[in-house]
């Protein structure tokens, strides 16, 4: 296998950096690094489960033992039936993604559930007739109160259907990705259950356990999971593999199956071991896909704390079904047809980008392990943002790599005609994709992102295009399934992605990255294990920030405040001297007169220029004074969240001057002293601190037009006029 030096080098290089910053935060150095709890914990599961491979079908025991460690008894225990979200066309999964025909075409055959065949306490009790089922819950009525410290064993007999590839789990021809797949008691936190239904969009939530499982599978697949596995046990006469896997204070276990998958294992030092279950079709990516899982883990090493688990694996899908989606010491990752094109290779980030995001859950989702059903910001914005941080710093040194392929950037050519086919409609006789296989793909698949200059700060920016058209209604603290929606999940995406890794940006941006970094570290280590609410991490920021931004973070969590700093107008004019009689010190001070010569009489042009608002006349001033000027910049929040930014005044000297605004009010007026050269421009927040601001094309203001811009720009709208009519004409 072909082993790119050169990024490992810059891997290196960037750790080497990673750990000098990271020993600049003075205050993060006290906070202790969390290592992984030994219990008491709620949850210790023992599940044994067989695949029959003609059907896909698992048949499971599963033996759970509950343990209140919440201070009121408990007498109703419930748990998740996740795959019975998508067992019919009346769920309430099915009916929040209008996913209706998605039920229909997998009929049958390719349909799914999760099936309780009996369930019984450790004693060999029957309860059934304690226990109700209603759809994705089923909820078990205890024969006694079950006090604080106290266990209750259930033995519970399942049958798991494995449905085409739905919601990142089932089968995809011959590979399987075997998630939320077997009963699972609803999390226990704050003295509650967290017992909602599986909604759409939602994702997930629980207790941490200990896990023993044992798969046994066809000896034709390659399999692996959460957790550490033990000696293989082969029936060869029937052809079937056993194996156990423990895994200890886990949320959740995961596993997945595949004959085809080419098995890639690295041990970094002192590290985990990496095993990537890769697609052959992928192979010429299974370097890149490995740098950017190590250099991840150096990262959130350094930033946040080392990863505490013996490994890690990473389960490929094949074609980009399922997408990405993050489970206990395993995640999976996707990449499309596309990638398999030398052209592309080489220019795409893919599988990256995936790859660093469901890496960073292990943190976000995996040990500090929040609410998603309530609070999925918590988990999926922070694991953005810190992807985003990861991405810039390890394509920093590659984005020339691509000059030249700017305009081939998904963003601009492939994803409107490739994703959207707006423009091929009439060249290929589809609008959207006659397979079916990834929604309304005119190819049914993603296309991907290629790399070129000046993309490493864009990141964050690009998530502006999901948050704006819902920015007045991501209020970050609503339920996956209660945010607006609209389109395809733009609104959840708007909420629980892109707005809180703006949120996260912007709070960087205002605080430092040093500062903000340590935040972000003590946050990461004294959460986890802890299920932390959104209210505990506007706790820290406020405690660390001494309460300097609370207004701004309540209201950008809790409200659908939007920020929107402009420069609103800006002007120049020839600074003029008091004039008059002069002022008395004390009575009887004379008060000579002070003034200047009269102008002569405007002419009729300069009364029609001066009414078209031209200045056509500069003032006189007293003999001997020096001219100069002043300049007047009127600052506006065109939205209600307040934060704090600075003013850049930019003079035809060069010279430049900051102000600093506090942001607490929608608007400010500023004036400068009078200086002998001429303000010419006047940019709010110049370092794009911001993230959060709705329009960055208002920041910024001239005092007079740039007609040489104006042409340029016009030059282009024509060329790209003319080349989009040529297309439509091509094309009819």
């Amino acid at each position: 296998m072909r082993v790119d030096h050169r990024r490992n080098g810059r891997l290196a290089l960037a750790v080497a950096v990673a750990g000098l910053f990271a020993g600049s935060f003075a205050g993060a150095q006290d906070v202790p690094v969390p290592t992984l709890p030994t219990g008491p914990f709620p949850n210790r599961f023992e599940i044994v489960a067989r695949l029959d491979d003609a059907t896909k079908t698992l048949a499971c025991t599963a033996t759970i033992t509950f343990t209140n460690l919440q201070p009121s008894p408990v007498t109703v225990v419930p748990f998740h039936l996740y795959p019975n979200a998508w067992s019919r066309t009346d769920t309430a999964w099915v009916k929040d993604g209008r996913s209706r025909d998605a039920i229909l075409e997998r009929g049958e055959r390719d349909g799914g559930y999760l099936r309780i065949v009996s369930i019984a306490d450790g004693a060999g009790a029957d309860l059934a007739a304690a226990t109700a089922i209603d759809e994705s819950l089923m909820r078990v009525t205890l024969t006694k109160p079950l006090a604080q410290g106290e266990s209750f064993t259930f033995v519970i007999a399942f049958e798991t259907k494995l449905p085409r590839t739905v919601a990142r789990m089932g089968k995809t021809g011959d590979h399987l990705d075997v998630m939320q797949w077997f009963p699972k008691p609803c999390a226990h936190v704050d003295d509650r259950f967290v017992d909602w239904p599986f909604r759409n969009p939602s994702e997930f939530m629980a207790n941490f356990g200990d896990y023993t499982v044992t798969l046994t599978t066809p000896t034709r697949y390659v399999v692996d999971a959460t957790g550490v596995p033990g000696p293989e046990t082969v029936d060869a006469a029937n052809g079937m593999r056993s194996v156990t896997y423990r895994a200890a204070a886990v949320h959740d276990f995961a596993w997945c199956a595949d004959p085809h998958f080419v098995v890639h294992r690295e041990t970094l030092p002192g590290g985990p071991e990496i095993v990537l279950l890769n697609q052959p079709f992928l192979e010429q990516k299974a370097q890149l896909t490995l740098d950017s899982v190590k250099f991840a883990l150096q990262w959130t090493g350094e930033k946040l704390f080392p990863y505490p688990y013996p490994r890690l694996v990473i389960d490929v899908t094949p074609m980009g079904q399922g997408g990405g989606m993050e489970y206990p010491m395993l995640f999976t990752i996707s990449a499309s047809a596309p990638e398999a094109l030398p052209w592309l290779r080489s220019r795409s980030e893919a599988p990256s980008s995936v790859t660093i995001h469901e890496f960073v859950h292990q943190y976000f989702q995996g040990m500090v392990a929040t609410n998603e059903f309530e609070e999925a910001w918590l988990d999926e914005g922070f694991t953005t943002y810190v992807q985003n941080r990861i991405l810039a710093d390890f394509w920093r040194n590659d984005a020339a790599e691509a000059r030249g392929w700017g305009l081939l950037d998904r963003t601009l050519v492939l994803e409107p005609l490739l994703d959207h086919g707006s423009l091929l409609a009439h060249v290929a006789g589809y609008e959207t994709s006659p397979f079916r296989l990834r929604g309304r793909k005119l190819f049914g698949f993603d296309t991907p992102t290629l790399r070129f200059e000046g993309r490493a700060g864009d990141r964050f920016r690009d998530r502006m295009a999901s948050y704006a058209p819902f920015a007045h209604d991501t209020v970050l603290d609503t339920p996956s399934w209660d945010v607006l929606r609209a389109g395809d999940r733009d609104g959840y995406r708007a909420t629980a992605y892109s707005k809180p890794a703006l949120f996260l940006r912007t709070l960087e941006g205002a605080l430092g990255q040093s500062a903000f970094d340590a935040i972000l570290r003590e946050w990461a280590r004294t959460r986890a294990f802890s299920h932390p609410k959104g209210t505990d991490f506007i706790a820290l920021v406020n405690a660390r920030t001494e309460g300097r931004l609370a207004k701004f973070v309540e209201r950008a969590v809790h409200h659908g405040d939007v920020v929107d700093w402009a420069i609103a107008e800006v002007r120049c004019e020839r600074h003029e001297p008091a004039a008059g009689f002069a002022r008395q010190a004390r009575p009887g001070d004379p008060m000579p007169a002070s003034f200047p010569q009269a102008p002569p009489a405007p002419t009729l042009s300069d009364r029609i220029l001066r009414r078209l608002g031209v200045s056509v006349r500069e003032p006189t001033v007293p003999s001997g004074e020096a001219i100069s000027y002043v300049g007047e910049v009127l600052v506006r929040n065109l939205g209600t969240l307040p934060i704090p930014t600075t003013v850049e005044l930019r003079f035809a000297d060069g010279s430049v001057e900051r102000r600093a605004i506090s942001g607490d009010e929608p608007w400010v007026v500023l004036t400068t002293e009078p200086k002998t050269t001429r303000l010419v421009a006047a940019i709010v927040d110049p370092d794009r601190a911001i993230a959060l601001d709705l329009d960055w094309t208002n920041n910024g203001r001239l005092v007079q037009a740039d007609v040489d811009a104006g042409r340029a720009f016009a030059a282009w709208a024509r060329y790209w006029a003319q080349s989009m009519m040529s297309t439509i004409t091509w094309a009819q």
